[in-house]
């Protein structure tokens, strides 16, 4: 997955933000990582399935980077 796609990825999961909607990405199947627009906290959740891990972050910026850093670390 390319740059601006997980930008876009997280500009449309904020713009329908009344809709609870969740982007997986399954770049090596047994390890999805899942990312959800949490509208009653107003920010991105990213779960690393297989890890148990959940993070936050108030901006696309932060998530995006976070994305990058969880899919080059399965690459």
């Amino acid at each position: 997955m390319i740059n601006v796609q997980i930008d876009q990825v997280l500009e449309t999961l904020g713009t329908y933000q009344d809709t609870e909607i969740t982007y997986t990405i399954c770049t090596i199947p047994d390890q999805p990582l899942s990312i959800t627009y949490l509208r009653n906290n107003r920010c991105f959740q990213i779960v690393r399935d297989k890890q148990g891990i959940v993070e936050h972050f108030s901006d696309i910026e932060a998530a995006s980077s976070a994305i990058k850093s969880a899919l080059s670390q399965v690459v």
